[in-house]
């Protein structure tokens, strides 16, 4: 096996530059978009619903800042990994602006709230959630620890907060979906889809998009697949090991982080901030 010279990229690559561009775009369709969040969170007084699209907002620019740097110093492995979340969201951005968007913002608020009250569950003796958490951790080799030691002395008065948040009218019609959801996913409520794959097929018309995405970019989602990512064919020497930072897909891994956070930003000043919409497009014509 041939060992490289150098295991990380040097800082004097050729193509150094033309990626800093790159992640300079993203950067600025970053700040556009904290400044469309903020227009986003002046307009939704009073209207509950929106804090679930301003939590996929702020999450799809939490991804962008992230790739953009990640893009910068030629780290394209982790890059690929926050695309990937960020399709996954920008998936679920159109699914809760198709149609009925206030019940199915509802249904993710529901689905945040009901999840934050099975993990107070997990410390409360005798639950079935803390029960599977005690059993899990015995003998753990890193965590092991005294079924006491996982009370949280609170809990009773914090599971009585969420009682009291979800015994409100408004979330009667969650109620009832959640019992009868097997693994409740907040996008499975009304009839919803069973995963993301059929989320593209059957609502978003877009499972071509869905599937070449996971074929393009399947290897270094999987742990299965670390043979693949870390050792390559130099065609001299062999096999070698793979630089850990470097510029293979870091063109494209960019150009669809930058066209996915667009259409993000996009469908929110459409939907909601009508009269940003002329100036907004201007500006996205000429960066994209």
């Amino acid at each position: 096996m041939a060992i490289p010279k150098d295991f990380i990229m040097t800082a004097t690559h050729e193509k150094k530059a033309e990626f800093e561009l790159k992640a300079d775009t993203l950067k600025e369709i970053f700040t556009r978009g904290t400044s469309i969040m903020t227009s986003l969170m002046n307009d939704s007084s009073g209207k509950l619903y929106r804090l679930a699209i301003i939590a996929i907002l702020h999450h799809t620019l939490s991804l962008i800042d992230g790739i953009q740097i990640l893009i910068r110093v030629g780290a394209v492995q982790p890059a690929i990994l926050l695309l990937r979340a960020l399709q996954e969201t920008r998936m679920k951005l159109m699914y809760v602006l198709q149609k009925d968007t206030e019940r199915r913002a509802m249904a993710m608020l529901h689905m945040h709230i009901k999840n934050e009250e099975t993990k107070k569950r997990s410390y409360k003796a005798g639950t079935p959630e803390f029960n599977k958490l005690s059993s899990a951790l015995k003998g753990d080799i890193e965590h092991s620890t005294n079924e006491a030691d996982l009370v949280d002395p609170d809990v009773d008065n914090k599971l009585k907060e969420f009682a009291d948040v979800l015994s409100k009218s408004r979330w009667t019609e969650y109620n009832a979906e959640y019992t009868i959801i097997k693994k409740p996913e907040w996008y499975k409520y009304f009839g919803g889809p069973e995963n993301l794959r059929d989320m593209a097929k059957d609502h978003l018309n877009m499972l071509g998009s869905y599937e070449l995405f996971y074929r393009r970019f399947s290897q270094p989602m999987h742990a299965d697949d670390i043979i693949a990512d870390a050792m390559i064919d130099d065609g001299r020497a062999g096999l070698t090991v793979a630089l850990f930072r470097r510029y293979e897909q870091i063109d494209i891994v960019a150009d669809l982080a930058a066209a996915y956070e667009l259409k993000v930003l996009g469908q929110i000043v459409n939907t909601f901030l009508k009269t940003e919409e002329e100036e907004f497009q201007k500006w996205a014509s000429e960066i994209a």
